[in-house]
């Protein structure tokens, strides 16, 4: 009689315990799945601002180096690709004659606070490729043009503005003695297995 009456007690104490065990794991699973949604919800509105601030950094770039060109009255083609480079930084600009039209491709980063479950989860970084056009047309403004293309769009781009960063961070660590075009063509490409052209 006693031994059936601890067994009752057993099971019924296994089961609150199995129930409440449950309820525990059941409220964490709910919490765990509410903030991932929430922090996903946060991420993306904070994904969405900077990709309209980015679009709205692009755009005055575009607007900036179309004055610039405007008030540069230059004719040459060196010299209106020197002026874009020099306002908008991309590492890729190219000239269409017959369409009287530059086209400069960079890709430009932003980073956001990212919502994470753990604090100090860290920056979220998105990048957006962007093609800024300018066009001659007849009469002496140039209009320019800004749009947002894939990322496989700006691969060439970011590949260079690469290498013109290692090469410009090599040539200013070098002595001024050695600043040849053979010495900078050993510091860019000092074990020549690389086809860097001075």
């Amino acid at each position: 009689m006693v031994a059936r009456q601890g067994n009752r007690l057993a099971t019924t104490g296994c089961l609150i315990s199995l129930t409440a065990l449950i309820a525990i794991l059941g409220i964490v699973a709910s919490w765990l799945w509410y903030r991932h949604w929430h922090d996903d919800n946060i991420n993306s509105e904070r994904q969405k601002k900077e990709t309209v601030a980015l679009l709205e950094q692009a755009r005055a770039i575009s607007d900036d180096t179309a004055r610039a060109l405007d008030t540069s009255q230059a004719t040459d083609v060196d010299t209106l690709t020197g002026v874009i480079w020099q306002h908008s930084t991309t590492p890729v600009i190219s000239y269409s004659a017959t369409r009287h039209e530059f086209t400069a491709i960079a890709a430009r980063p932003a980073q956001y606070d990212e919502e994470g479950i753990l604090p100090g989860t860290g920056a979220g970084q998105l990048t957006r490729c962007f093609v800024f056009t300018y066009t001659h047309r007849p009469g002496p403004a140039w209009t320019p043009r800004v749009s947002v293309q894939d990322d496989d769009q700006c691969r060439p781009s970011t590949q260079i503005a690469g290498r013109v960063h290692m090469a410009l961070t090599r040539i200013s660590s070098m002595n001024t003695k050695d600043l040849t075009r053979a010495g900078i063509q050993n510091g860019l490409d000092p074990t020549g297995r690389r086809s860097f052209d001075v």
